[in-house]
């Protein structure tokens, strides 16, 4: 039985809180072929979608902080369908300083709540622009921090 919550890591590195990197990984239990017949951590793995493979897998996701200089600070074992917007606020609990996510960990209600408790939430957004006269090529991406 895997215990659900934020587990903190102790290190000897030294490490500055006050800047880190909120992330997530897939951890598949089987290949996604198999996954209906799938006994191991039954009740607690879930379907869950891979961005960076494109695809669809049966298992969990690991939720990690990173402090700078890369240090592992924290980090949380859940089901592969957990929202990264429920899992946030686990994983920056009594801190401060920056926190540097992606587009699923943005919402303009996450960031005013944890603008409350001293941290400041930065995501990069990018998009791609057409180049004109040109439907279906796309330019440069542009990104901005938001």
């Amino acid at each position: 039985m895997l215990p659900h919550g934020v587990s903190t890591v102790k290190t000897s590195r030294s490490h500055d809180d006050a800047l880190a990197i909120v992330d997530r990984f897939p951890v598949p239990m089987c290949q996604f072929a198999r996954a209906y017949r799938c006994r191991g951590f039954c009740g607690q793995a879930a379907y869950g979608h891979d961005d960076v493979a494109r695809q669809t897998f049966y298992g969990f996701r690991c939720h990690i902080r990173l402090c700078w200089p890369g240090a592992l600070n924290r980090f949380d074992l859940a089901p592969g369908n957990a929202s990264e917007l429920a899992i946030l606020p686990e994983l920056v609990n009594g801190t401060w300083g920056t926190r540097i996510g992606d587009r699923n960990d943005w919402s303009p209600k996450t960031k005013a709540e944890l603008a409350g408790q001293g941290l400041d939430l930065i995501r990069r957004i990018v998009w791609r622009a057409k180049i004109p006269g040109h439907k279906e090529s796309l330019a440069e991406p542009h990104s901005v921090w938001h």
